[in-house]
Parts: C-alpha cells; structure tokens; sequence
C-alpha cells in the first residue's frame, strides 16, 4: 500500500504509543531515578504537534492510539487532546496510567471526549511494598480505585499492567490472578 508503514517483518503499523510527557508523579524503582532531570518545557512537542503527528499517522494506516507518559494524567493539555484524537475516527483511543489522579469526574470527562479504555500500572497489592516499588506515597487503594472508576465508567477492557522483579514482587502473581478475577480486568 503506498500510504502505509510497515515494521521489519513486513507488517503494516496500526498502533502509535504517544509519549506525551516525562513528567510523572511516582518515581518507580524499574523507570525513573529518584532524581530525575525533566526535560525543558520548550522540548516537548505542543498540542498542535501532537495532533499533526497523530493525523500523519492516521494518514500512514494507524487506527489505534496509546497515549503514555511519564504520567499522561500530568500533561497539562490532555483534555484537548482527547477532544481532538475523539474526532479523528481512530477505533482505538487507550491511556495507559498510574491512576493516582483518576477521579469518576474525570473518568465520565474522558470517556465524553473520546477515550476508550484505561491500562492502569500497579506492580503490587502490599500497601507495604508499593510506596517503596514507586517511591511515592499515594495509597495503594487510591490506585485499586481508579481501577474500579474506569471500569465503572465505561473504559473498557480495563487492563492492570505489573511489572514483576525477582524478589521484590514476584510471589504476588497469584495474587494478580485473583486480583483480575475480582475486579473483572485483564
């Protein structure tokens, strides 16, 4: 197809993971040092940036769109974002986040303006491991909330993403399993 990306292999791209900040809110012990250097404000791609990338791409044969970060919760114009990526046409529209500032308002605004469907990150189910797996001190059930919003709303398939770590984390899978069942996410 003459409009169309292809990978290595030959396989037409579809799926654009949108970085839309560096910034986040939990400093994780796998993804960011503890003090990290953000990159300058001016570095960054502006909201008319992001929407151009996103349509060229569309116009090169992308139909699904993830929007990541850092934290893309934090990204100061993300509701314009999604008003603009919701009249696009894609099939797909997914954030993946921390939940720690997901609120049902919010949920409900993002899901209006065209968002599909929520992965949340979540690498235990110990309150006493997640603040030091994230060096952060949001409580784990604010996270578990979030979870149950987004479902709650309407961003569905919910997705849980953890990162496992050898003898940090790793004896919770069955938890996780359990945890899915429960709270009826992938």
């Amino acid at each position: 197809k003459q409009n169309s990306m292809f990978d290595s292999h030959g396989r037409q791209i579809r799926d654009l993971r949108l970085s839309v900040t560096d910034r986040c809110n939990f400093r994780c012990i796998y993804c960011m040092e503890p003090d990290v250097k953000y990159m300058p404000k001016m570095q960054l791609l502006t909201l008319e940036e992001y929407i151009r990338l996103i349509e060229v791409s569309i116009s090169l044969g992308v139909t699904r769109l993830r929007i990541t970060g850092g934290e893309p919760t934090l990204y100061p114009d993300l509701d314009e974002l999604l008003y603009a990526i919701g009249n696009l046409g894609l099939e797909d529209v997914a954030m993946t986040t921390n939940g720690s500032l997901l609120t049902p308002a919010i949920a409900k605004r993002w899901k209006s303006l065209g968002l599909h469907r929520i992965t949340v990150s979540l690498d235990t189910l110990r309150p006493d491991r997640k603040d030091a797996i994230t060096r952060s001190h949001t409580p784990l059930d604010t996270v578990i909330r979030a979870i149950d919003i987004a479902r709650d709303t309407g961003l569905t398939p919910v997705k849980v993403n953890a990162v496992m770590m050898r003898g940090v984390n790793d004896d919770e899978v069955s938890d996780f399993a359990e945890f899915a069942r429960v709270h009826r996410v992938d």
